[in-house]
């Protein structure tokens, strides 16, 4: 604390840098004062300790005095009161507390005091002022003043005094400046996608030929020619290759259903080369038969009764056949029936994947797409679009968090996913997105400005040792921030 010992504000011009108006003179006598603060969290806290020692109150009066948190830049504008406090004299507290009895605040103050003290003539006394507010940025360089205003005895009343207690309340937190890496991808020789889709197509029992009319395989066909359409005639694309994977449900015995999912799946690709215009050669059937895993989790998933001892049976027996059959025998085949009708149709599908390539796209093309269909667009392309907007815009490191959920499992897109989220304070987001990378040392250092922005100084520490290591300028620089930064731990964030 910083102590002064004064009559409380005529001499107040003599211990501060900054300017003092004196528009009154106190009565109030010799005092002393100390003052403290302290930030932690974004929250002020203010301690003032009042010294009262000659000083001579009238038993009717009045002191009140308001601390006021004013800017040294902006006095005009920026400026907080604290609550108030108080000094009476005996006859003066016998009237205010006849008026908290019966429920109403001291009159002359905007607010409830923090502190009334009653002044006993001749007597050492100290009031112990403490309170807290919210920490503005403009209060890294702001001064505490004391304002003092005395009612209650004749001739005192002489408006309002200021003093300056402290021309620089509290000393800025250190804010670390950290150095993200950003990584740009190589150039997508060849761009190569592919597109799946599941069409549950309906056949007669034991039919392989494919009927359009035949139940709701209109509108389940139409699907198929609206989603392969769309990839043929796109003009930026090229179909390489065409897989068609036909399913079946285990009524009949294994065989016969692995027989019978090929013949269906070979229907469907006689259709797509001659009704869609995809080479024969380029379609690949393959016959899947009983998806058992599809229908554990659809059982699994559904309120069928005897669940788990269906369960129990897919999981205990390995050869097909014997497992339908014992599930067949289950409860005179009540359960089974509900199968044939709730979960086996499920099953029954054919999943059809259209793989292609997709031609290179310049700056502008590359931005229209990323807004209509960004799959078509390779990681470095992506880059180049962010390179269009202004660094660290909102568009430019949006264009990053786009780039990450394309490509989740690359780890460039996830490094600079990371540095995006860095730079936008998602840090725990950063964290999450680098933690498949923690064996990479180009998320080394990364990782270090996540864990320093979480307060987590020695992870960051080991990190930026680790980088620095690998050769990283970055985070020789991230180092010596975080090394500062952690000698004031509690307010460096």
């Amino acid at each position: 604390m910083n102590k002064l010992t004064i009559s409380i504000l005529a001499a107040a011009a003599l211990l501060i840098a900054a300017p003092v108006t004196l528009t009154a003179q106190s009565r109030l006598g010799a005092i002393g004062v100390d003052t403290d603060f302290s930030l932690q969290n974004n929250r002020l806290s203010v301690a003032i300790d009042v010294a009262l020692q000659d000083a001579e109150i009238a038993s009717q009066a009045t002191y009140i005095y308001t601390p006021v948190i004013v800017s040294n830049q902006t006095p005009e504008s920026d400026r907080v009161e604290l609550p108030p406090f108080m000094v009476v004299g005996k006859r003066r507290a016998m009237v205010l507390e006849r008026r908290r009895r019966y429920g109403n605040r001291p009159r002359h103050t905007e607010s409830e005091p923090a502190y009334t003290l009653v002044r006993v003539n001749g007597t050492p006394q100290k009031i112990a002022y403490v309170t807290e507010t919210a920490y503005l940025p403009w209060m890294s360089d702001a001064r505490l003043e004391l304002r003092e205003s005395v009612r209650g005895c004749a001739s005192c009343d002489r408006g309002v005094a200021a003093a300056v207690y402290a021309d620089r309340i509290v000393t800025p937190p250190y804010r670390p400046s950290y150095t993200v890496t950003m990584l740009q991808p190589e150039v997508e020789r060849i761009k190569r996608r592919s597109d799946s889709f599941t069409a549950t197509i309906a056949y007669p029992v034991n039919v392989a030929e494919l009927r359009r009319e035949y139940q709701n395989n209109s509108a389940v066909i139409g699907e198929i020619d609206q989603k392969v359409g769309a990839i043929t005639a796109n003009p930026d694309l090229t179909v390489t290759e065409v897989t068609i994977a036909g399913y079946a449900s285990p009524e009949a015995s294994a065989a016969y259903n692995k027989s019978l999912s090929e013949r269906r799946a070979q229907a469907l690709a006689d259709y797509m080369g001659a009704k869609l215009g995809i080479s024969r050669a380029a379609i690949r059937v393959t016959a899947s038969g009983e998806d058992w895993a599809e229908a554990r989790r659809l059982i699994e998933a559904s309120d069928l009764p005897r669940r788990a001892e269906v369960l129990a049976i897919i999981d205990r027996e390995t050869d097909p056949d014997a497992r339908d059959g014992e599930i067949r025998a289950l409860d005179g085949g009540a359960t089974y029936a509900r199968l044939l009708t709730e979960i086996w149709p499920a099953i029954r599908r054919t999943v059809y994947t259209v793989a292609y390539t997709v031609r290179g796209f310049d700056v502008e093309e590359a931005k229209r797409l990323l807004a209509t269909n960004p799959k078509l667009l390779s990681l470095h392309e992506i880059y180049l679009v962010a390179g269009t907007y202004e660094a660290d815009s909102k568009e430019y490191l949006q264009v990053f968090d786009i780039a990450s959920r394309l490509f989740p499992n690359d780890p460039i897109a996830l490094m600079n996913a990371s540095a995006s989220d860095l730079k936008e304070g998602a840090y725990a987001e950063a964290l999450r997105r680098l933690e498949p990378l923690k064996e990479d040392p180009r998320a080394w250092n990364n990782l270090g400005i996540a864990y320093a922005r979480l307060g987590r100084y020695d992870e960051a520490k080991r990190y930026f040792q680790k980088a620095i290591a690998d050769g990283s300028d970055a985070a020789r620089h991230n180092l010596a921030e975080v090394e500062r930064a952690a000698e004031t731990a509690d307010t460096a964030l």
